[in-house]
């Protein structure tokens, strides 16, 4: 598996956050929370956009994380830069840029492979370097979650 890569635009997401354990690490608790997120957004927004977003930060303050692999996860949708966020929401600007593009093909229970493979064997072998900015996961049209021919993008900014 091989990325694409693109020049992404910025954007401003609005979304539902949290905190988890990423998939590198052997107390990985991504797919719970993550799920757990998702399932809040779709309740407080209905419909949802055509194309959603998951965005993927470090913790800003180191002395608040709870494990050495924790990170940040918005469950969101693109809004206006200048629109409010709702109650129990937040915002996030991801700013212009190059990104390596990964796609995963299956169920998102299949998903902690694609991200072992794409960050822990592309990306140290590659000579690339990820910037320090969100990472971002797209959701388009592809995205079937009951299906196995689902897909969607890993964008890994590089």
């Amino acid at each position: 598996m091989q990325p694409t890569f693109i020049e992404l635009a910025g954007k401003t997401i609005v979304g539902v956050a949290g905190n988890f354990i990423g998939v590198m690490s052997p107390q990985a608790n991504a797919q719970e929370v993550i799920g757990a997120l998702w399932g809040r957004l779709i309740l407080r927004h209905k419909p949802l956009p055509a194309t959603t977003y998951g965005v993927i930060t470090l913790i800003a303050d180191k002395n608040s994380m709870t494990h050495q692999d924790e990170l940040r996860y918005i469950a969101g949708f693109e809004a206006d830069e200048s629109a409010p966020v709702p109650d129990g929401m937040e915002k996030i600007t991801v700013p212009p840029g190059r990104y390596a593009v990964f796609t995963h093909k299956g169920s998102v229970m299949d998903l902690p492979q694609t991200v072992r493979f794409a960050y822990g064997y592309w990306l140290p072998r590659s000579g690339s370097k990820a910037r320090n900015v969100p990472h971002l996961e797209v959701y388009d049209e592809r995205f079937r979650p009951d299906s196995p021919d689902s897909e969607f993008d890993i964008l890994i900014p590089v």
